[in-house]
């Protein structure tokens, strides 16, 4: 079994997950945020692309999504972890 066929997948499902880990931890990040400091509402915007729109109504937390804004953001960061991941390990093993 070539170790390409083991590793590119592993490689894509790994960006994937890590895009959208990091996405949920930034939008968490600035729920908490937005709660601690007492703002009415944020606008969370990734790339400058809006990607979560939070809200204070009636003391409860409305939050709405750009799905299509966020769907970029996470594509576009996991092509990025993707194409970082690959290049290291080309560096590791020598290839030009």
């Amino acid at each position: 079994m070539k170790p390409a066929r083991v590793r590119i997948p592993l490689e894509v499902g790994g960006s994937l997950v890590g895009s959208a880990l990091i996405i949920g931890i930034i939008i968490a990040f600035a729920t908490f945020w937005t709660q601690a400091a007492g703002r009415v509402r944020l606008r969370v915007a990734l790339l400058g692309l809006v990607v979560v729109k939070l809200t204070r109504v009636a003391g409860r937390w409305i939050s709405v999504t750009n799905s299509r804004d966020m769907g970029f953001v996470w594509l576009l960061g996991a092509l990025l972890i993707f194409g970082l991941w690959e290049a290291h390990w080309r560096l590791r093993r020598g290839d030009q």
